[in-house]
């Protein structure tokens, strides 16, 4: 109430100045900007299109995978068709045809590096012969895997995105039981890691089944056989000694009997999160997929 006479006021409750008016450039109490009130009280208001917003932005980044992937699957077939077309296995097995034949070890100079001088007659002729049916073997475990990667690359095509990270767990390393469950080989690995190797396919899948999403897995390339599983912390590395020294044992258990003929072959073992790794559904062989997966060579020593 407010009353004025002969130049007086008189007011029943006098107004209060306002208080300065604080910048709303700034975040608001709750650490908001005023552009995330905004987006906030939008997508509140109008919920469906807040969701079609973040659609689009899930579609361009599936597509980007996509994309990324579908290179990543082309090289490696390219790379695949080269080493196919060198036909190595050839050359070995007529090396060892030219040294049956002739009876000595004087190859004409293209093979020469075919052979060991310092070896016996038995010696390099067993050689050549083991090394040709070695490469047939090898050579239809990556044409099986061109296959594969062929499937993959269709599949891409079609829109199908590659394999996703299954959902991680919380917690301290524990051995697991898949050691004794599963007939499986296992190897200490230092103080921290063990290492475990199954002794057939159905033991493969079984150990992949029960790894965490971080633990590792090993295999040789383009060679079938055993899988190994090597158990970790989460975000812990494995050093490349015991790295290397996991590939000789899982080599060992690969070849078996036939070992001692690998010596000093040189061997691509390859190397994934488990997370990355899935059975392929339906296949009794124990194969599977993967991706983002690292590569080591070894010199084989049995």
């Amino acid at each position: 109430i407010w009353a004025k006479e002969g130049g007086k006021e008189i007011w029943w409750k006098k107004p209060q100045a306002l208080p300065p008016q604080q910048s709303q450039e700034g975040p608001s109490e709750d650490g908001r900007s005023l552009e995330e009130m905004v987006q906030d009280w939008w997508i509140g208001k109008f919920p469906s299109k807040a969701d079609v917003t973040q659609s689009s932005y899930s579609q361009r980044d599936s597509e980007k995978e996509i994309k990324r992937e579908l290179g990543r699957k082309q090289r490696a077939i390219g790379k695949i068709e080269a080493d196919l077309k060198k036909n190595r296995e050839i050359v070995w097995r007529q090396v060892a045809d030219w040294i049956h034949q002739h009876q000595n070890l004087n190859v004409p100079e293209e093979w020469a590096k075919f052979v060991d001088q310092e070896q016996t007659f038995s010696w390099n002729l067993e050689r050549c012969y083991q090394k040709a049916k070695d490469l047939k073997s090898k050579r239809e475990g990556t044409i099986e895997r061109l296959h594969l990667l062929q499937a993959e690359v269709e599949a891409l095509k079609a829109g199908e995105l590659p394999i996703k990270p299954g959902p991680e767990f919380k917690g301290k390393i524990k051995e697991k039981n898949s050691g004794r469950q599963v007939k499986a080989r296992k190897l200490q690995l230092g103080d921290q890691f063990v290492a475990y190797v199954g002794k057939s396919a159905k033991d493969n899948l079984q150990l992949l089944r029960q790894a965490r999403a971080w633990d590792l897995w090993l295999h040789l390339r383009d060679y079938p056989g055993s899988h190994c599983i090597i158990q970790r912390n989460k975000g812990e590395t494995v050093p490349e000694s015991l790295l290397r020294e996991a590939s000789q044992w899982v080599a060992r258990a690969t070849f078996g009997r036939k070992a001692e003929q690998k010596q000093g072959e040189k061997l691509t073992v390859l190397f994934a999160e488990c997370r990355h790794v899935r059975p392929i559904k339906g296949d009794k062989m124990g194969r599977v997929t993967f991706r983002n997966e690292t590569t080591l060579t070894i010199e084989f020593a049995p």
